[in-house]
């Protein structure tokens, strides 16, 4: 006769999101990277007519250059703009997309960074490049998303739920901190503070919308143990619908801001 070891009793696990890999995110940081690539093999002339061709500056969006307002987006100053934004992105963007999925995940990217570039066109005179205001809307989401289910998730994990939302607020009155302290120096370079508060007031007024809203549910495995899982109740048709009027609200924003 064999003898089997026991069978461990299962733990109840919290199954968030079935996504695994944040391709969306592996493919924004691949089309900044090779954006900036190519960036690196221009001369300096042909360098400084790319920026004044794409970047976001004020006085030529005033004159109708919408689209500068989504190209300054893709842009960075150098490898370290660069290399903190896809670290950011990497990190917060790959925690949104695993809760959000990758197509809330791009329409809150989107819309939050063309948010933290109206902000930038706004408040700022001269020109600003940089993913920063769509890391900041990725980063407001995560806030969102939080705060949406706060209840269920203290019900699930305790003070920790707190404890995440502090640790956010302190990252981002950490970077906002950093971005004022710079820019009341005479460093020659800006932060953009501007951009970073629309686009994370942006990504966390869509986010508030189309979140995923959790009840948890149990079920029975096939060891004939109790599972709980957090079910997404959003309806899709919803969260499209949200994303619709929220991008004709935006353009409205834009050519209002712009011909005001």
């Amino acid at each position: 006769m064999e003898n089997y070891p026991p069978q461990k009793r299962p733990t109840n696990p919290f199954v968030k999101n079935p996504n695994d890999k944040p391709y969306v995110v592996y493919g924004l940081i691949g089309v900044l990277a090779v954006i900036h690539m190519y960036v690196m093999t221009l001369n300096v002339i042909e360098l400084n007519e790319f920026y004044a061709k794409y970047s976001n500056a004020s006085l030529l969006v005033a004159e109708g250059e919408y689209y500068r307002l989504f190209t300054s987006m893709f842009l960075h100053g150098g490898i370290s703009h660069l290399g903190f934004n896809c670290f950011a992105l990497y990190i917060f963007g790959g925690e949104i997309e695993k809760y959000f999925g990758p197509v809330r995940l791009l329409v809150i990217y989107l819309l939050g960074g063309l948010m933290g570039s109206l902000a930038s066109f706004l408040f700022t005179q001269g020109n600003s490049i940089g993913a920063s205001g769509a890391v900041f809307a990725v980063f407001g989401a995560l806030v969102a998303y939080y705060y949406r289910n706060f209840k269920l998730f203290r019900l699930i994990f305790g003070d920790a739920i707190r404890q995440r939302l502090r640790s956010l607020g302190t990252v981002a009155a950490l970077n906002l901190a950093i971005g004022f302290i710079v820019n009341a120096s005479n460093a020659g370079v800006k932060i953009d503070n501007a951009a970073h508060i629309g686009g994370a007031l942006g990504g966390l007024m869509v986010a508030w919308f189309i979140t995923p809203y959790y009840r948890l549910q149990t079920e029975v495995d096939d060891l004939g143990f109790p599972r709980r899982r957090l079910e997404d109740i959003t309806p899709a048709r919803l969260w499209w619908t949200v994303s619709i009027l929220f991008t004709l609200g935006l353009a409205a924003s834009i050519f209002v801001a712009v011909n005001a």
